[in-house]
């Protein structure tokens, strides 16, 4: 099987923007294979390793507490008048 050309001094097109550059300027483009040129590259990040296009990590669900307690209120308001207290036990019914 015989060797490829160098390719000094031939030209291509780019993949993504259509531009004629020299070959050796033109380079593949990691997870598309796209054939590029430098203004076109994106590198890294590219549209299959984009980390926007990968889904966001799952973590498992938080536990519930052990020993939970309702929720109640901290503060209780003890400046009550006389009309708002409640009556005592007056031995009605049942009572002495």
């Amino acid at each position: 099987m015989g060797n490829f050309a160098s390719g000094k001094h031939s030209w291509s097109l780019c993949d993504r923007c259509g531009f004629r550059y020299r070959y050796l300027q033109i380079r593949n483009e990691p997870g598309t294979r796209w054939r590029v040129c430098s203004t076109c590259n994106d590198g890294e990040f590219n549209l299959m390793t984009h980390p926007q296009n990968r889904p966001p990590p799952v973590y498992p669900d938080p536990q519930a507490l052990r020993y939970p307690r309702p929720d109640v209120p901290l503060a209780i308001n003890y400046n009550q008048t006389d009309e708002q207290q409640l009556p005592l036990d007056d031995g009605g019914p049942g009572g002495s």
